[in-house]
Parts: C-alpha cells; sequence; structure tokens
C-alpha cells in the first residue's frame, strides 16, 4: 500500500510519477503537431510552412492566462522572418470565449499595431510595409449552429454595416470536415457535432483588427481600435 512505503520510497515513486506525466506531455504534443502537418498537406500547404510552438508560457487550458506581450513578440519575429503581410486570427470573443482565443486576439493586435507604428515613423517604404490583421467574427450561438442558413444572413449583414470585410467561403462542407477528422486525437463526438453543424463549415466572415494607418490616430481614437 502507498501509506506503507517510506519516504526515500514515496519521492521515487512521485518523481517517477512526474516524468511518467512529462512523457504523456510530450506525446500529445508530438501527436497534435504530426496531426496539424497531416491537415496542412491534405488542403494543400507544404509542411515547411507550418510552426508548432511549444512555449511554457502557453500551456493550453481555460485557467492558463497567455500575456498578449509575449504572443505579440512571438508573432512579430515570424512576420519579419517570412515576410508575412497579413495575419488571420480570432476575435476577442474567440468563437467560443476560450481563454486562449482571446489572448491570441491581443497579442496579435499588438504585434500588428506595433508593425503599423514602425511603418509610419519609417522612411524606408521597401524597408517596411504594412501587415493586415483580420479577427474571424464570433457570433452568437443561434448563428453558429445554423450552419448554410447564416451565408445568406451574413450578406444581408455586411450590406447594412458600412464597414470593411473579407469573407472566406469553404464550398466543400465534406473537404472541411475530412481536414478536421486528420486531427484524430482532438476529434471527439461534439468537435464533430460542430464541424457538421456549425456555419464555420461554409463561410467565415473575417474584420479588421486594425484600419491601416490606424498608428497615426490620437490615442484616444486608438484605444477603440
Amino acid at each position: 500500500m502507498l501509506f506503507d512505503l517510506g519516504e526515500d520510497e514515496l519521492e521515487t515513486l512521485l518523481e517517477m510519477f512526474k516524468y511518467l506525466l512529462l512523457g504523456i506531455n510530450v506525446l500529445l504534443f508530438l501527436t497534435a503537431a504530426l496531426e496539424l502537418k497531416a491537415c496542412a498537406t491534405y488542403i494543400g500547404l507544404s509542411t515547411d510552412h507550418v510552426k508548432v510552438l511549444e512555449d511554457p508560457k502557453l500551456q493550453d487550458g481555460m485557467k492558463n492566462q497567455w500575456d498578449a506581450a509575449h504572443i505579440a513578440a512571438i508573432v512579430t519575429e515570424y512576420i519579419e522572418k517570412n515576410q508575412i503581410d497579413a495575419v488571420f486570427t480570432f476575435d476577442d470573443y474567440g468563437v467560443s470565449g476560450h481563454a486562449n482565443h482571446i489572448a491570441t486576439h491581443y497579442g496579435v493586435k499588438k504585434a500588428i499595431r506595433e508593425q503599423q507604428e514602425k511603418c509610419s515613423a519609417s522612411t524606408d517604404s521597401k524597408e517596411t510595409k504594412i501587415v493586415r490583421g483580420w479577427a474571424l467574427e464570433s457570433t452568437n450561438i443561434l448563428r453558429k449552429y445554423v450552419g448554410l442558413v447564416d451565408t445568406a444572413l451574413s450578406f444581408w449583414l455586411s450590406r447594412r454595416k458600412d464597414e470593411e470585410k473579407q469573407f472566406v467561403f469553404v464550398f466543400r462542407p465534406r473537404w472541411n470536415y475530412n481536414a478536421m477528422a486528420l486531427h484524430q486525437s482532438q476529434f471527439v463526438w461534439y468537435r464533430r457535432l460542430f464541424v457538421a453543424f456549425s456555419r464555420y463549415t461554409f463561410i467565415n466572415t473575417f474584420r479588421p483588427i486594425l484600419s491601416v494607418g490606424s498608428a497615426d490616430l490620437p490615442a484616444e481614437q486608438k484605444k477603440l481600435q
């Protein structure tokens, strides 16, 4: 029994348990990375363009608060290294309200703002270029689960609003489902239902995170961006 163990034996057992958990976490990480690359290949992307992070400061979990400045530093480095001119991420609700999704939004927003400020201060237009940030629109629960119906509704709503949007359509729902199914370790029953009935299988609407040149706005206005 556990209570019959001496102090040294108990310490050894706990140490073994710690390494067992570490091994499980590493295995889960490697599995998720392989699944992500398989999905990228399926949709036509080169795995050379897939970067998987294992960062102790960015661990998955609703209770894990991610630092926006840390995310911004990672995003900025990747933008500059790969000469990226557009970044797509979550909006400030993160589709499902997940804390990690929301933190990602604010981290990317910070990176985009800093990049725009850098461009505004630069006199060499060839050396710096504006990077656009796009946020995936979160909808209420009714719109989220009406599937294809929300395509028409999104068009109707966009005509009533004087704002810049970019629409990304998925015309082959089965193709989308197959791509998601490649994440085998995470494709549990409720995620299967989500992909089958969600409007995000048929249409994604993106709003600009910041308007181009917002770095030139007064501080009071920039807070509203």
